[in-house]
């Protein structure tokens, strides 16, 4: 592993597990629109961070996560709510799937 860890600046990362690795933050539109050049420049310009330390490279913009006081913003509330309610939506269309299926099983096509 080279020890370049590319650290999400859109979002809001714990960087306290990247704490003595070099890290280069970008958004996520930079990586999408330009990929190659975003990894030449965290090769380039990757610095080392601690735990404490705040960031000094560029490019990571606003965390959208939160406001200011350190309050969380309805954001994460609301990410926290769809990443719970995924499984429960996932598992109605396997139920709805399988009672079409046991339905055309069972009394036929019509």
């Amino acid at each position: 592993s080279s020890g370049i860890n590319a650290e999400y600046g859109d979002i809001g990362v714990d960087s306290s597990k990247f704490a003595g690795k070099r890290i280069y933050r970008a958004g996520v539109t930079k990586a999408i629109k330009d990929p190659e050049g975003l990894i030449a420049t965290a090769f380039e310009k990757a610095i080392v961070e601690g735990a404490d330390e705040p960031s000094k490279s560029g490019g990571a913009g606003k965390d959208i996560f939160e406001v200011s006081g350190g309050k969380q913003g309805i954001m994460k509330h609301l990410m926290s709510g769809v990443s719970y309610m995924v499984p429960i939506v996932i598992l109605g269309g396997i139920f709805i799937a399988l009672g079409i299926g046991l339905s055309k099983a069972l009394y036929g096509k019509n």
